[in-house]
């Protein structure tokens, strides 16, 4: 009787125990507690950069510090999809790239906040990026009914009365456009552009636009930072 009995708590407890066992496994799941292999790594755990920059212009804009957030998104990216750039006050700006193998060299990249020119057939410069409020990729239809990819500039007033005289006179020609000493584009002038906004053809697909476009879009950064302090 008392074996009996013995073993009737026995299995009590342990029918406890199991249910207790799956209980905390529901909640260990739920709260996603154990699932490593989806949990993204921050700086201390996975490595990375981090660097922060001081804006050296004097009271910079709300809209010059969004702008110039998201250009270094836009750099950052190609780094590493988990990377975030974000304002710290008023006048700062954190860079934070987890999971990166060259963090040195990034952080020389990063130094660097781009060069974006606009040449003549002999090199000379005529045009910054600075002078270039808008890039996008495009799709439109051609004069044989085709579908062709483009990217749609809009210039600034100063960008468009010098990109108007350039192309005036040099219908004909191809004025390269040089992002950091390489030449991203070579395109042909084939009339007077006047307007302020312009069209660049002869990408093989929208992907080739997409990425002139952010190239043209952040070749140059609206307000001149200086590195205050990095870690990797």
């Amino acid at each position: 009787m008392k074996k009996s009995k013995a073993a009737v708590i026995l299995a009590v407890i342990l029918a406890a125990f199991v249910g207790l066992a799956y209980y905390a496994s529901i909640i260990l799941s739920s709260t996603g507690i154990g699932e490593d292999m989806s949990i993204p790594l921050g700086l201390d755990l996975s490595g990375g950069v981090s660097i922060t920059y001081q804006v050296v212009d004097e009271n910079p804009s709300a809209e010059d510090m969004s702008d110039t957030i998201y250009k270094l998104q836009k750099r950052v990216d190609s780094y590493s999809t988990e990377a975030s750039v974000y304002q710290v006050g008023d006048d700062r700006i954190t860079v934070e790239i987890p999971g990166v193998q060259d963090a040195n060299q990034i952080l020389e990249d990063l130094g660097n906040p781009g060069s974006l020119e606009f040449q003549m057939p002999d090199g000379t410069v005529f045009m910054t990026g600075d002078m270039v409020a808008d890039a996008q990729a495009a799709t439109q239809t051609d004069t044989y009914g085709n579908k062709e990819y483009v990217v749609a500039l809009k210039l600034t007033d100063e960008g468009a009365k010098i990109f108007g005289e350039v192309t005036s006179e040099n219908i004909g020609k191809n004025l390269p456009i040089v992002y950091d000493g390489e030449t991203i584009s070579y395109p042909r002038v084939q009339t007077a552009i006047t307007g302020g906004e312009a069209q660049i053809t002869g990408m093989a697909d929208f992907e080739e636009a997409e990425t002139l476009a952010t190239q043209i879009r952040i070749g140059s950064l609206s307000l001149q930072l200086s590195e205050l302090e990095s870690s990797v």
